[in-house]
């Protein structure tokens, strides 16, 4: 039988490094993986050691994600700390439905696959913290979190910049974080390069990863370490719009940014770690749609944005393109800019008119709902893509182009507008919290 064990983490916040230890067995073989956090030479709070081992395991566990997928052995073991059985739960739901994309694609059955080990005496009493007043924000180089980030510096919140720098620096992220002249803690994150190597092995199962809920994990641990009061992000409400039934469950590429997670999060939080630590979107209110319409009024970042995920690839080649103009983010992204700028300005901005390139309506077609399944992407819905080609059929812009063609001829006619767009653009305060509601 295979198995999988936590191995402990080592941690030496002054000299800058965390690293979170993993041994795999299997068919007598077995595999150890190291994978290292690197902080930035700043100051570091002092906290308490309960509250910073809290964090340690919690980042520990979620980042044994990538490993685990390898061989997703039945049996885990966790050496030097033990889980709570609610803690034991929540890592379960995580392991199971952070990877629907993975087993779906991998056609592995997860039914009873992730049972983490629990002590049934075991304690976890939150810590409390002091409270500065002052928030991280993820910045990622796309239009959510700079959406974000302005709407706290309108409604004067101090915040700063946060990184994970998977393997490498993105000069995409540099680029916005100072056209928002926002300053940033940015964390290095150096995975096992072993695991690179076996993820090409026959026999080895390889994939998407809740990435999100990793980003989720670090930022928390970076916030209490440099006296933050929690991580804001930019997830928006069509995140919870999944892709495709399998084994009874949906699978959503999404998961990690969905409301879902986020509650499941915050209560994480709140009982095992400090209820004084704050996880939240602050865009959870908005769909797609809504958030594109609301990034259109800052043309100052247009230049400097990509939302295009080619970008982060960690074993892309260098100088990609900004947008590829072929994959189904751009193309989503695309649409729901043609409602709300002119097509000179989007043209120049993706260098094609993704509306005009035949080869593409597949994909169109998918992101329409009217053929197939939403991609695996960080897309919206389909009922966001129809409401915003029908805002930019109306401008005719697009007219005779292939995409607009086939969306004007085949979907607009049984189009109930204004019950679509009523759908889409409501906009629901109460899932955040109250100190944030006057914001939106």
């Amino acid at each position: 039988m295979s198995q999988f064990i936590f191995e402990g983490y080592t941690s030496d916040i002054h000299s800058s490094v965390m690293s979170f230890h993993y041994k795999i067995r299997h068919e007598g073989e077995e595999l150890r993986f190291t994978e290292n956090l690197i902080l930035p030479n700043r100051e570091v709070h002092s906290i308490p050691e309960t509250l910073l081992h809290a964090l340690l395991q919690t980042v520990h566990i979620v980042l044994g994600l990538s490993y685990w997928k390898t061989y997703c052995p039945k049996e885990i073991i966790i050496e030097g700390y033990s889980l709570t059985p609610a803690q034991a739960d929540f890592w379960n739901t995580v392991y199971t439905k952070g990877l629907g994309e993975f087993y779906y694609r991998n056609e592995i059955d997860f039914r009873g696959l992730v049972k983490f080990p629990f002590d049934e005496n075991q304690t976890q009493t939150p810590q409390t913290m002091k409270k500065s007043n002052r928030y991280l924000i993820g910045v990622g180089g796309g239009k959510d979190s700079i959406l974000s980030a302005e709407i706290l510096k309108k409604n004067q919140i101090n915040a700063d910049g946060f990184v994970v720098e998977t393997q490498k620096s993105y000069p995409l992220i540099e680029t916005v974080l100072s056209s928002m002249k926002l300053d940033a803690i940015r964390i290095k994150r150096i995975i096992d390069p072993q695991l690179f190597a076996i993820n090409k092995k026959e026999g080895v199962t390889n994939g998407h990863i809740p990435v999100s809920a990793v980003y989720a994990c670090i930022g928390i641990l970076t916030a209490a370490l440099y006296g933050y009061d929690g991580l804001i992000t930019s997830n928006e409400r069509s995140a919870d719009y999944g892709n495709v039934e399998y084994l009874g469950e949906t699978v959503n590429h999404q998961w990690s940014k969905s409301r879902e997670f986020e509650t499941l999060f915050q209560t994480y939080i709140g009982k095992f770690i400090s209820s004084d630590l704050l996880y939240v979107s602050l865009l959870r209110p908005y769909s797609e749609y809504t958030i594109v319409e609301l990034f259109s009024k800052y043309p100052e970042y247009f230049s400097s944005f990509s939302s295009c995920n080619r970008n982060f690839n960690i074993i892309e080649h260098e100088n990609s393109p900004r947008w590829c103009g072929t994959c189904p983010k751009c193309a989503f992204v695309f649409a729901l800019l043609s409602a709300h700028i002119s097509k000179k300005e989007l043209t120049d901005l993706f260098q094609t008119n993704m509306y005009a390139q035949a080869d593409l309506i597949p994909l169109y077609k998918e992101l329409l709902g009217v053929s197939g399944f939403k991609p695996f992407e960080c897309v919206g819905t389909p009922d966001e893509v129809k409401l915003a080609m029908v805002k930019a059929a109306s401008q005719g812009e697009y007219k005779g182009t292939p995409v607009m063609d086939l969306f004007e001829q085949q979907i607009l006619p049984k189009l109930d507008i204004t019950t679509l767009e009523k759908e889409v653009t409501n906009i629901d305060r109460s899932v955040i919290p109250e100190q944030f509601r006057t914001m939106i």
